[in-house]
């Protein structure tokens, strides 16, 4: 049994919605997110220094994500909309020849 095309894009709408639904039900959650792309190089950088000399620890470097009042909501709707649209959607039947 081979899979069909418009099964692979209902499963694909499906996820897509689901994942769309989980971010926003993640920013509901969170106040700010930083996004840090050398997260190794600060720890390795933080173990080389002296704790006692230092008061402070260093500043992370990133970008901090704060979503807005909206966005969650916003993700929370248009993914329950996709991913309740990829299920109903009406399964189109197998080619079938009738003999007249």
């Amino acid at each position: 049994m081979f899979l069909r095309p418009s099964n692979l894009y209902r499963a694909f709408f499906c996820a897509l919605g689901l994942v769309m639904i989980i971010v926003g039900l993640e920013c509901l959650a969170i106040e700010s997110a930083l996004f840090s792309p050398g997260i190794f190089e600060d720890t390795a950088a933080a173990t080389q220094q002296n704790p006692w000399l230092n008061s402070q620890p260093p500043m992370p470097q990133g970008k901090i994500f704060r979503p807005k009042d909206w966005f969650p909501w916003s993700l929370l709707a248009v993914g329950s909309i996709v991913a309740i649209y990829s299920q109903a959607v009406r399964n189109p039947s197998p080619i079938s020849f009738k003999a007249h």
